[in-house]
């Protein structure tokens, strides 16, 4: 190429074929041709030969009117002097440079990248005359790695701010949960009330979609709520957010727990008209009253409570192959439900639950289901009620041999205490 390069005529000899390549040719075909740009340079650093590539890279209009200038000619002071220390370093120990990333700044203060190895250049007896190199523009992969790297930045500040969110719902969340109980009659301690109450409330995620509720109506009568949203996480959270604020909104003035359940249905109907996907909750409402322990009941859908009858042994379910039930809320709309009626006497416990205490499985995958429930409530009955929800619960961790729970679990455990006849309540 008349670059003053002395080299021998050589060919390449291609097997039993005729034609031979001349290297020479060879070498003018590569340095054409490539994309990369490769480069010889001599002891000091100059030129010696380079491809049309690195030509264009250069902005040269010709690839000979590099020869003889250095990476000083065309890069900035910075680089180009990390450039030569680089092949300084290859000349004196013989090593090379293998896929090193370099950032090239030009003197008009663009900055490009190239993914570079070097090597020494040596001549017929061995002896290191310069270095050669190939190196490919990165500039565009290191530029999706930047936005990809501000992408991941942002996303993991959003994400941080959504934990953070999600933290602050679940700590409302758990706040709107009863701190401590009503007492019948009221001002007497809970161990003096005629009614006692304990609840468990682990959420399967930061935030969750069970919910329970105690409200007094009067001196004699509690109205309870409790209610399992679809699904899990954020979604089934607003639905149970929805559904206690609804509850609330009428707790009071609603002592027909059916109507109050077929009023939540409606409401929830006409907060979600416009929504096409489908939302649900399964809930039991009940009005219980302290003094005779009667207690009216309706479910929409919802799992089985159990009671224990004191002095019977054993527990019992209160519905009997869904007696009764309506649909759960949201699923129809203007659903029908049917009130039923049972009593709590002196010592009895009643159980309410949501389907994650029962839909927990062992290594053997069977499932934990409404027989082990009864059969841990069973054993609570020396118990007080907050240590007997306690055991319940870990009852389930021990035969899930796990301390997380797949589901929500919510328990409520209400208990009518004996009463003497000086304690019966005032109306």
């Amino acid at each position: 190429m008349g670059w003053g390069i002395k080299s021998q005529n050589h060919s390449l000899s291609l097997g039993d074929q005729s034609e031979s390549l001349d290297v020479q040719e060879c070498l003018r075909h590569l340095l054409r041709e490539t994309p990369d740009n490769i480069y010889f340079k001599d002891l000091s650093g100059r030129f010696l030969l380079i491809s049309h590539a690195m030509a264009r890279y250069f902005k040269l209009d010709d690839p000979a009117r590099a020869h003889g200038k250095t990476d000083f000619d065309f890069f900035s002071a910075e680089h180009a002097q990390e450039a030569f220390d680089d092949e300084r370093s290859i000349i004196e120990t013989g090593r090379p440079i293998i896929g090193k990333e370099e950032k090239e700044t030009w003197p008009d203060g663009r900055e490009t990248w190239v993914s570079t190895s070097k090597e020494p250049l040596l001549d017929a007896e061995g002896r290191i005359i310069g270095t050669f190199g190939i190196s490919r523009d990165i500039t565009d992969r290191k530029l999706a790695e930047a936005r990809a790297a501000e992408y991941a930045s942002e996303l993991e500040r959003m994400n941080a701010s959504l934990l953070s969110d999600l933290a602050l719902a679940g700590e409302l969340q758990v706040s709107l949960l009863p701190e401590e109980y009503p007492t019948f009659p009221e001002g007497v301690s809970a161990q003096e009330s005629a009614l006692r109450f304990a609840h468990c409330y682990v959420p399967s995620r930061m935030v969750g979609g069970d919910f329970f509720s105690v409200i007094p109506i009067s001196n004699q009568v509690a109205n309870i709520f409790i209610c399992d949203g679809m699904g899990h996480g954020v979604r089934a959270a607003l639905l149970a957010f929805m559904l206690s604020s609804l509850f609330r909104e009428q707790a009071r003035s609603l002592s027909d727990p059916a109507a109050c359940l077929a009023r939540l249905d409606r409401e929830l109907h006409a907060v979600l008209k416009n929504d096409t996907d489908t939302w649900f909750a399964t809930a039991i409402c009940m009005s219980i009253n302290a003094e005779t322990g009667t207690f009216l009941y309706a479910n929409a859908g919802h799992i089985e409570p159990l009671v224990a009858r004191h002095g019977r042994g054993g527990v019992e379910t209160l519905f009997r192959e869904n007696e009764g039930n309506g649909p759960a809320l949201g699923l129809l709309h203007n659903g029908v439900y049917e009130n039923r009626e049972d009593q709590l006497r002196d010592g009895d416990r009643l159980l309410l639950f949501t389907d994650g205490l029962v839909e927990i499985f062992n290594q053997e995958t069977r499932e934990f289901g409404l027989s082990g429930v009864s059969e841990a409530f069973s054993r609570t009955n020396s118990l007080g009620v907050d240590d007997g929800v306690q055991q319940i619960l870990n009852s389930a961790r021990a035969f899930a041999g796990t301390n997380t729970f797949e589901d929500d679990v919510c328990v409520l455990c209400v208990e009518k205490q004996f009463m003497k006849a000086k304690e019966q309540l005032s109306p």
